[in-house]
């Protein structure tokens, strides 16, 4: 079995600083190492989540913001 990670990259996960940085970072993390990494409306994308969590999934606009669903 893989396992896969989204991750904060960050000394404190201090949740409030993190969305009121003017560019938050994330990464993806998958069979132990880090796959993806960059901002996230680069990274949750169908593309990327589908590969690293080996099955379909489509991002839409939920009601506060990107839903990720899978099928």
């Amino acid at each position: 079995m893989t396992i896969s990670r989204v991750f904060v990259p960050r000394a404190s996960t201090n949740v409030a600083n993190w969305i009121s940085d003017p560019q938050p970072l994330i990464g993806v993390m998958y069979g132990g190492r880090v796959v993806e990494f960059g901002p996230p409306a680069a990274i949750m994308t169908d593309d990327v989540l589908s590969r690293v969590f080996d099955t379909p999934v489509q991002v839409v606009d939920g009601p506060s913001g990107p839903l990720a669903v899978y099928y």
